[in-house]
């Protein structure tokens, strides 16, 4: 029963196949009529070349790894290849990483040494404003005295509230 199914499987294929074969050899004489000159069973050539390109499969493997390192499967074929290939490429990933690191600390500890000394800075001068608001309303100028210490005093608490605003909205994204 199944070698039966089969066989009526390919004569379908055979049939299908001539079908092709006949209208490719109409086609092919009507635009080139030379084409097939001298040439005997001209059907049954295009129904072999159908026939071939019907039945030729392509099979096609593809192969992905993403990482800093290659894939076990290649660090072993490097190390088959290169004498401690792969021990190599180890130690040489190992290094970088750490390289790195200490790139990633030193501007970390950049930043919060700016930071600081910015901080510091702020605080001098601020403390030099509020110094000559005191001297001036000390030597009688009170009305200047009291702009500059209020300006003072006011730079200050917006610079901490206006800091701790972005704080808070840095945290909530």
């Amino acid at each position: 029963m199944e070698s039966k199914i089969i066989r009526q499987k390919n004569q379908n294929k055979s049939d299908e196949e001539k079908s092709i074969a006949k209208q490719v050899v109409e086609d092919i004489d009507s635009t080139n009529p030379r084409l097939f000159n001298g040439i005997d069973k001209k059907e049954e050539i295009a129904q072999a070349v159908i026939h071939h390109c019907l039945s030729i499969k392509s099979f096609e493997y593809a192969e992905m790894h993403q990482g800093p390192l290659p894939s076990p499967k290649t660090l072993k074929a490097y190390g088959e290849i290169v004498e401690g290939g792969a021990e190599r490429i180890m130690k040489s990933s190992e290094e970088q990483a750490e390289h790195r690191r200490r790139i990633e600390r030193k501007v970390v500890n950049g930043q919060v040494n700016q930071s600081l000394v910015g901080q510091i800075m702020g605080f001098v001068i601020a403390l030099l404003f509020l110094y000559a608001g005191f001297r001036l309303i000390m030597d009688g100028h009170e009305i200047y005295g009291t702009i500059i210490s209020s300006i003072d005093i006011v730079g200050l608490v917006s610079v901490f509230v206006i800091g701790r605003q972005n704080k808070y909205k840095t945290k909530e994204e």
